[in-house]
């Protein structure tokens, strides 16, 4: 996180002139933390996916009906599927 530009973001917000600039600055400021909070909490890795041509024509005919990318159709299917595994280690660690 660039620290220096929120403290430079928001010693700038004292002295600006007119809400509007004020209220620009705070949105700014707030972006970045989320950037930073986005990046620390999320990690991202590249994988390679084998799909045979029905199983690609199936999974971009879901993605066509909710009206998102082929690519963020797979990528919620393997989030959900993560969610799911580590709902499951934690019901398992706790028996």
């Amino acid at each position: 996180m660039d620290v220096n530009k929120i403290i430079k973001t928001i010693s700038c917000m004292s002295t600006a002139n007119s809400l509007q600039s004020i209220e620009y600055q705070l949105k700014q400021a707030i972006e970045l933390c989320n950037d930073h909070l986005k990046n620390t909490l999320m990690s991202y890795e590249n994988v390679e996916i084998e799909l045979s041509d029905k199983e690609f024509l199936h999974l971009a005919k879901l993605a066509h009906e909710q009206d998102i990318t082929f690519n963020q159709m797979v990528n919620k299917i393997l989030f959900e599927y993560m969610e799911k595994e580590t709902k499951n280690d934690e019901s398992r660690s706790s028996t």
